[in-house]
């Protein structure tokens, strides 16, 4: 499988807008500089009681996506070390389900 057309291009940058389960196993070992993602944070497994009693499914609220119900697991991030040159990066926000 081939990369996706980046989002972004110019001498020395590459902007890919995708998902990073995708991309991430494509790229070759030690390549990027910069591994920015924002993967699923399972906020679908999550669910919340309002004061009348009713749950409700908290993925369908935040993104009303499929790919919110489960967390992403060790494989995104062992994938985004792998591709990450020796003083490269990795990031990715983070979130909290409160109750």
């Amino acid at each position: 499988m081939s990369l996706p057309k980046p989002y972004y291009e110019e001498p020395g940058i590459v902007i890919y807008n995708c998902d990073c389960r995708d991309l991430l196993p494509l790229l070759p070992d030690k390549s990027v500089d910069l591994v920015l993602t924002d993967p699923p944070y399972g906020i679908g497994i999550v669910r919340k009681s309002n004061n009348y009693g009713v749950r409700a499914d908290l993925s369908r609220v935040a993104t009303g996506q499929d790919w919110d119900d489960s967390f992403p697991g060790a494989v995104v991030w062992r994938e985004a070390f792998r591709s990450r040159r020796h003083r490269g990066q990795a990031a990715g926000p983070g979130a909290t389900a409160i109750r």
